[in-house]
């Protein structure tokens, strides 16, 4: 019961993050960010590809 709970919140705050343009997706647009110091917290998905976990 408190897992669900945690995962909601944690769904939630993604949520609000999207909505107010702070979440990055696509590999082109996350590799330009990173380059330019501009991302704070990563979620690689647990089935991204290997070539793409190795650029990121």
């Amino acid at each position: 019961m408190k897992n669900n709970i945690l995962d909601q919140k944690f769904l939630n705050l993604i949520g609000i993050a999207k909505r107010a343009g702070k979440i990055v997706t696509g590999e082109d647009i996350i590799l330009n960010s990173i380059k330019k110091n501009k991302v704070h917290f990563l979620l690689i998905a647990s089935d991204t590809g290997s070539s793409v976990y190795k650029k990121i």
